[in-house]
């Protein structure tokens, strides 16, 4: 018997975990996109299109009925969620918890990045509080009034950091504008939303990648994870096999 070199061994392996082997990995219908979103761990969301968004390509691919609004069921049924994983992404909702410790970090953080006006970020919450879920585009001024609290740009700030720092969460769509709402009414009751510990965020990350992959290394695990809290999560450095 002629044996497979590892490389190639490791190579079919991972084609098998990421669904792309059998004809229907996943099964058919809604069911296989949730499906598929648990063994792959998230699906990352592309706003560009050519003949369609790179997200539904990579569902296809494993799922021969895909239908696009598939996905935007899952949110609003409230069994997939939007938060950044390597990348602005779609994440199975019971895998909420573990987005708790970059949503503590941003937080606590003074990020450049997400360096909102704190009064403005007051405005969106009770405005959002008092007349429900709003787009960007609803905090747009009718006047010029550049530099206003309501301006558009502002405000469009001041949702992305309550949305990174888990204030608000993606309730739905409309193509690529998003509709935000309170955490608070988007999240599940009985989703665990506790913090993990850092040996079960560690678990998580490893759990996820050998799903995904078949197989993993530390590297791969803390990709694009930078900071000295995932160092104490992953304090390991081999190769991990399925």
């Amino acid at each position: 018997m002629k044996k497979i070199p590892a490389l190639q061994t490791l190579q079919l392996i991972t084609l098998d975990r990421q669904g792309l082997v059998q004809a229907t990995p996943f099964g058919t219908g809604k069911e296989a996109v949730l499906t598929a979103m648990e063994r792959l761990g998230y699906i990352q969301i592309d706003t560009l299109s050519v003949i369609e968004r790179a997200h539904h390509h990579t569902l296809w691919t494993r799922i021969p009925d895909f239908q696009s609004d598939v996905l935007e069921t899952l949110v609003q049924e409230r069994k997939v969620f939007e938060y950044w994983f390597h990348a602005a992404s779609y994440l199975p909702m019971q895998d909420f918890r573990y987005a708790l410790p970059q949503m503590l970090h941003v937080k606590q953080s003074d990020s450049h990045y997400y360096n909102a006006d704190k009064k403005i970020m007051k405005y969106v919450v009770d405005t959002i509080r008092a007349e429900g879920p709003k787009m960007a585009r609803d905090f747009e001024s009718k006047k010029d009034k550049t530099g206003s609290w309501w301006n558009w740009k502002p405000a469009k700030l001041a949702l992305e950091r309550l949305f990174m720092q888990g204030d608000l969460m993606i309730s739905g769509r409309s193509g690529m504008q998003k509709t935000y709402d309170l955490t608070e009414k988007v999240l599940p009751s009985s989703i665990n939303a506790t913090v993990p510990t850092p040996f079960e965020f560690a678990q998580y990350l490893v759990k996820t990648t050998l799903n995904a992959y078949g197989f993993t290394t530390l590297k791969q695990i803390t990709h694009l994870r930078k900071g000295d809290v995932l160092k104490k999560k992953c304090e390991f450095g081999f190769t991990v096999i399925a």
